[in-house]
């Protein structure tokens, strides 16, 4: 299982690259100045951990810390057409710093630990033609999110996607503000143990089709290069 979770994560790394650097030309904004296709953004926020049922005989839910996330976007314009609008690709990774605790049934005593959670997602993001200062736009994105608990217990690669709604607010016609509200839940495989303790054999039980439903909070500075 770990061997494919590599393999996997190895796939997006490399799809990104090749993404990021496929050759694009400079292109105009909708004030006719130049600006270069490729963009960088440094972000931090907040994250809310969202929980997951269980089917299990001593324990209801994991519950996922909620706290702060930080991460960064790599991304590739795509030049905009009048009455059209602008779009652009990217690959972003969110890292959070997180707690999982396990809520037991009546008799069966907590288990809480300390967990990293590293989300690798493939965005699009499209804002339609728009006059003003505040540039608005709705994103999108599917990858994975990998939950890595602290001591014995296994970590976990999940499928994962994204839906929300962001802003950009330029200082210059190569920086800007960039906050985003978006929606990343990540899908638990209802088949064997999850979060396996290898010292005492002890799994989870995922209940079936059962979502983690985590919202972010961001906010970085847009680079164009």
């Amino acid at each position: 299982m770990k061997h494919r979770h590599r393999r996997f994560m190895g796939i997006l790394g490399a799809g990104a690259l090749g993404a990021l650097a496929w050759p694009v030309p400079a292109m105009a904004g909708s004030d006719g100045q130049r600006r270069p296709p490729f963009e960088i953004t440094p972000f931090g926020g907040y994250r809310l951990g969202g929980s997951l049922d269980l089917n299990d005989p001593s324990y209801r839910t994991l519950e996922f810390g909620d706290g702060g996330v930080y991460g960064l976007a790599l991304g590739v314009h795509v030049e905009p057409v009048e009455g059209v609008g602008e779009a652009a690709v990217e690959v972003m990774w969110t890292h959070q710093e997180s707690t999982l605790k396990a809520l037991p049934n009546p008799g069966v005593a907590s288990l809480s630990m300390n967990m990293n959670v590293d989300q690798f997602h493939f965005n699009g993001y499209y804002g339609p033609p728009q006059k003003g200062y505040l540039r608005t736009y709705v994103i999108a994105g599917l990858g994975a999110t990998r939950f890595s608990p602290t001591g014995n217990v296994g970590s976990l690669s999940l499928f994962s996607w994204a839906l929300g709604l962001g802003a950009k607010v330029p200082f210059t016609p190569r920086l800007a503000l960039r906050v985003e509200a978006k929606w990343d839940p990540a899908l638990a495989n209802a088949s064997g143990g999850i979060f396996c303790n290898s010292s005492t054999g002890q799994c989870f039980v995922a209940a079936s089709g059962s979502p983690i439903n985590q919202f972010d909070f961001t906010a970085g500075l847009a680079l164009r290069i």
